[in-house]
Order: C-alpha cells, then sequence, then structure tokens
C-alpha cells in the first residue's frame, strides 16, 4: 500500500487570514485541519482523510483572495493538483486520468496540465520548462515510481515545503523533517477536548491502580521497542509449564529495534527479566512451547528451536519454516513453511520425517488434533478444512454456521468479468463465493482429550463435538454451546463487531472456557452446566486478540490492542491478571 498526501498550499504571509479561513471552513464541514506557517511565501492547510477531499479546497478558495494549489498523492500511484487564483478554479490535473473510472475525451483533456498557470510562480523561463515536462505537458514526459517523487519535484520547483505528509501522518506523530512543526496549529482548537482526554485517562490510571490494589490486575507491559515502532508491536506469548508465569516474544523490527524474549512471573512489579537468548535481527514470531515445557520454537530466519529446560540453542536446523505446535508427548514439531508445505520434524533426530503439500490455502489459524492425525484449519473465512495428516489430504470442508447461496447472481457479472479476460477456472472460483456460511472463523483451538473443537467465530463462541465435525457434511453440526456476547445486534450495527470472538482458553481442572475479543471482556463459559458469564469488564478496555491461562491456573496474560481511534499512536499491551482472584469475586 502506497501513501496517500494531500495539503492545500496557500500564496500569503497573513496567517491571521487564512486561519480565519480555515476556521470557517471547518465550522462548515465540520472538518478538521492543521495549519502550518509561512514558508516561502506559502502556508499549508492540511485537512483530515489524508487531504483527499478536493472540496475543501474549492472552499477555501472562495475565501481567500490569493493562489492556492492542492497537491493530493493518492496511494502513491496518482498526482493530483487543483490551481485556484482569486477563488476561480483555473487548472485541474491527474497524472493517470484514468486511475479511479475510464473519463470522457472532454474529462481527458480538463485533467491535462497547464504549465502557464505557475508562470508567475517561478523566477525563470528554466523553471517553467522543468515544470511542463514534469507534468508531462511536453514530449519529454518524466517518468516516476511512485509519485510523490513528482510531487516533492513540482512542490520543489515552486519553493513549497512539508508536502510529503497529511493531516493523518502528522497527528500520529511522524514529524520527522517538518519544517516550522512548533508553529504548527489545530483549527478548531482542541484545547478543552485534550484537557478533557487528559482527564480521562487520569481517571483511567487511578481505575487500574484500584483494580492492582484490589489484587485482581498484576500489572502491565508495553512493547519495550521504540514508541513509533511500537504501534505496530505484536506479542506472542505461551505458558511456562516449567517454571511459572509467562514467555513473551517482542518480535521487533527489521534493521531496527531487536526482538526479545521476556520471562513474566511473580513478582509482578518488577521489570520483566529479558531471556539471554540470541535472535536476529529479523522479525521473530509464532512462539511456541511444548506441553510439559522441555521445548521452545519460534521463527527467525528459519526454525529455531531450544531446549527450554537447559536454556540451550538447537544449532545446525536448516528448515525454512516455523512452528505450528508440539505433540502431547514432545516428540514431534509440526511446521509449516510460506507456501502449502507441512512437515512433522523429530525432536530426537533434528531432521523433518514427514511433509506433504497442502490443498488448502495456508493460514495463520489451525489446530493439531491432540491424536496427531488431524489439523483444523481455516479453509476460507468461512470455512472450516480437515486435514488427514497420515495421507497429508484435504478431507472435509465445512461451511461454519448456515449457508446463504447469492449463487443467483453469479450471472449477471460473469458476462462483465470474461470480457476482462479472466480465464474459467478462475470464474468458478469466484462463483463459488457466493456461496457463504455464517461464520468467519477467527481462531480454533481443542480441547486437550481431541472430543471437542473450540471455534471462536465473528458471531460468538461455539464448541463442537469433534466425531460430529468429522461426520458432517457441507456445514459445521449444530454446536453444543453457543455464545453470542450480543444476541439481538444486527449485521449492519456496531454492536454486530462486539460479538467477533478472537481468542479461547481452557481451563480443563475446571472445565471452563475463558474467551475474549473486540468488546474488550474476559466471558466465561462453564461446560459442564453451560453457565456463561463475564470474568473481567477491566476498566478502558480495549480489543483483547490473545489471551492465555498460566500452567498453574493461578494467572492470566492477555494482550489488548488500542480501540480505533487510538491505533495510529498508541502501542499495544499485555497484562497479567489473578485468575484466582477474579473466579472468587465472579462467584466461580
Amino acid at each position: 500500500m502506497g501513501a496517500f498526501y494531500g495539503s492545500i498550499q496557500v500564496r500569503s504571509e497573513d496567517r491571521d487570514a487564512v486561519k480565519a479561513a480555515v476556521e470557517s471552513v471547518a465550522q462548515e464541514s465540520k472538518r478538521k485541519f492543521l495549519l502550518g506557517p509561512p514558508l516561502n511565501g506559502w502556508i499549508a492547510v492540511y485537512p483530515d482523510d489524508s487531504g483527499q477531499d478536493e472540496a475543501c479546497a474549492a472552499a477555501l478558495a472562495k475565501r481567500l483572495n490569493t493562489i492556492l494549489l492542492q497537491l493530493i498523492v493518492h496511494d502513491d500511484d496518482v498526482l493530483i493538483y487543483n490551481y485556484f487564483r482569486n477563488g476561480e478554479l483555473l487548472n485541474e490535473y491527474s497524472s493517470r486520468p484514468d486511475y479511479f473510472e475510464d473519463v470522457s475525451a472532454a474529462n481527458r483533456e480538463r485533467l491535462r496540465p497547464k504549465p502557464e498557470v505557475f508562470r508567475d510562480l517561478v523566477n525563470s523561463p528554466e523553471k517553467l520548462a522543468k515544470i511542463s515536462r514534469l507534468l508531462g505537458a511536453t514530449e519529454e514526459a518524466v517518468e516516476f515510481a511512485v509519485e510523490q517523487d513528482r510531487m516533492e519535484e513540482l512542490a520543489s520547483l515552486l519553493g513549497i515545503q512539508n508536502t510529503l505528509t497529511s493531516y493523518e501522518y502528522l497527528t500520529a506523530g511522524e514529524q520527522d523533517g517538518i519544517k516550522g512543526w512548533k508553529q504548527f496549529v489545530h483549527i478548531p482548537d482542541q484545547t478543552a477536548e485534550k484537557t478533557a482526554k487528559k482527564e480521562a485517562e487520569a481517571a483511567l490510571r487511578r481505575e487500574k491502580q484500584a483494580w492492582q490494589k484490589a489484587g485482581l490486575l498484576c500489572n502491565e507491559w508495553l512493547p519495550p521497542c521504540r514508541k513509533r515502532d511500537a504501534i505496530s508491536s505484536w506479542a506472542y506469548f505461551s505458558a511456562d509449564p516449567l517454571n511459572g508465569g509467562f514467555i513473551v516474544l517482542w518480535p521487533g523490527k527489521p534493521y531496527g529495534d531487536p526482538a526479545q524474549l521476556w520471562h513474566l512471573q511473580p513478582p509482578w512489579d518488577r521489570k520483566p527479566p529479558t531471556l539471554d537468548m540470541v535472535l536476529s535481527p529479523t522479525h521473530a514470531h509464532y512462539l511456541t512451547v511444548s506441553p510439559k515445557g522441555k521445548w521452545l520454537a519460534l521463527s527467525n530466519e528459519g526454525l529455531r528451536l531450544w531446549n527450554w529446560h537447559e536454556r540451550r540453542l538447537i544449532n545446525d536446523i536448516q528448515l525454512a519454516a516455523y512452528p505450528v505446535a508440539f505433540n502431547q508427548d514432545e516428540t514431534l514439531l509440526l511446521c509449516r513453511d510460506h507456501e502449502r508445505t507441512f512437515s512433522f520434524f523429530s525432536l530426537e533426530s533434528k531432521q523433518s520425517v514427514k511433509s506433504f503439500q497442502s490443498e488448502t490455502r495456508i493460514t495463520d489459524i489451525q489446530a493439531l488434533h491432540p491424536s496427531n492425525l488431524f489439523l483444523v484449519t481455516k479453509y476460507r473465512q468461512d470455512q472450516l478444512g480437515i486435514i488427514n495428516l497420515e495421507s497429508g489430504k484435504l478431507v472435509k470442508v465445512l461451511f461454519s454456521g448456515s449457508i446463504t447461496d447469492w449463487s443467483h447472481l453469479a450471472p449477471t457479472f460473469a458476462d462483465t468479468l470474461r470480457k476482462v479476460d479472466i480465464s474459467e477456472q478462475e470464474l468458478t472460483e469466484w462463483e463459488k463465493s457466493f456461496v457463504r456460511g455464517s461464520d468467519e472463523i477467527l481462531n480454533v483451538k481443542f480441547s486437550t482429550d481431541g472430543h471437542l473443537l473450540f471455534c471462536a467465530a465473528t458471531t460468538g463462541l461455539r464448541v463442537h463435538s469433534w466425531n460430529e465435525l468429522l461426520a458432517a457434511t457441507g456445514t459445521t453440526p449444530k454446536p453444543l454451546f453457543a455464545v453470542t456476547p450480543r444476541p439481538a445486534a444486527s449485521s449492519l450495527s456496531q454492536e454486530h463487531y462486539e460479538n467477533f470472538i478472537y481468542d479461547v482458553a481452557l481451563d480443563a481442572m475446571e472445565n471452563r472456557l475463558l474467551f475474549c475479543g473486540i468488546e474488550g471482556t474476559i466471558r466465561f463459559l462453564n461446560l459442564n452446566d453451560g453457565k456463561t458469564g463475564v470474568l473481567i469488564d477491566p476498566p478502558g478496555k480495549s480489543p483483547i486478540w490473545r489471551l492465555c491461562l498460566s500452567h498453574d491456573r493461578k494467572f492470566i496474560c492477555c494482550l489488548c490492542t488500542p480501540r480505533d481511534e487510538d491505533r495510529d499512536h498508541k502501542p499495544p499491551r499485555l497484562q497479567v491478571w489473578n485468575y484466582t482472584a477474579l473466579c472468587k469475586a465472579a462467584g466461580l
């Protein structure tokens, strides 16, 4: 995905007049703006939505008796500008007129460059000639790999600065190289909003402290890497059967912060100890610990395996794959590569003993049956696939939930697709997508004995009998248990998304499931009697993507991600909760 840049450059030194005009547009349009300082006779205005709305420039031009140049780069594929003088639009330009849709000859002519409009803004015929070539107004057209380069050169010829940015990039903290940043102002004024936000954050801290004082929340931690890089950080973690607590992998960044392994365990108020296990600078991921804690595996320039009891790296493993799951007796590790190859890696011989090409699409959602005979994977968003690991064959594909059939609509679009040279095989695959399951699978896990399959889905949590799944055809059978957090939610409402369940963990001793999702709570389901409820409704709740129960059943570790409105400037965080105290508080 390319960059989205957008600004309105106003030819003026009168910042107060520009500010008043922007305030008027902001009030009328209910949009947000950043206003830069005068630089080389230009004042930059950055509308929200990455400055992609051309109506903002037109509204601002009507209020200012001067020159305005709106500059837009869309996905690094196309440069658009709109040139206004004294409120009149004199030139519209697109470097790729047919980018969004086919345009008529008249519109193509309208979107051609008129370099002469810039004559008064440059101090030499040579610069004007360069602008003509740059915009393709001459036979000596200039080609660019990305359109931001064309915009940057145009801006340089006009003496304009701070163009390779947008409202969203600036407000997310990406201000490196921005001249005069300290003089930028936000429109409308956000003083009251910022004050209220600080007060809310202070109240949230006090509430968390109260939960800690009550012995429910043990602690929370942010990623170890730099704040700017932490925004997209993702933690992998697993219970440690040998030493208690949790092993956490922070992936790090290629050519940036290195990956780190933590060992979280009591006392929870100390700094997490970093494990002295050398990792390459390449992105590390897919942490997996064997059932009894003998082995630890992850992906880091191929498979990396440690004897966890001895903290010893097993050298000379030449396998370009990453771990899926250990078997129950810790003799085999199921791995897969980035294509369609699965392999069983022997922990005794340190060699692959069996491999096969999967017939399914490779996803990150899969579960190994305790018998080692089957692998359940997400075949399609709304389909479960079951692979027989002895034969390596896909033996079953089941729609998740009920089936909705819209295949009668396929012929309406088929002829159009044939006109763009889509193959008949591709067309057949496309037509299959009109038959859909009602649930999208987000995670799958087995019970310890393999009798049950737990499915985290977009409609909630589903618990299936494994034997019934093996016997089913077409769709998944009626679940033994189904929990939908907001059962009355419509498919178009915000509450519908709050039914998304991302992860599930089993408390085998109590025969209880713990599950979490986008609503930000951790719920429970007692498999003995079907009782369900909320275990944790945390302060400042935000989506919970992963959770894990410690081996001694005393603590829960979970990964929380920021809400949508905070995702660009806040990192995820790890939390550890006192499971024993929470169960007592919930009457369990």
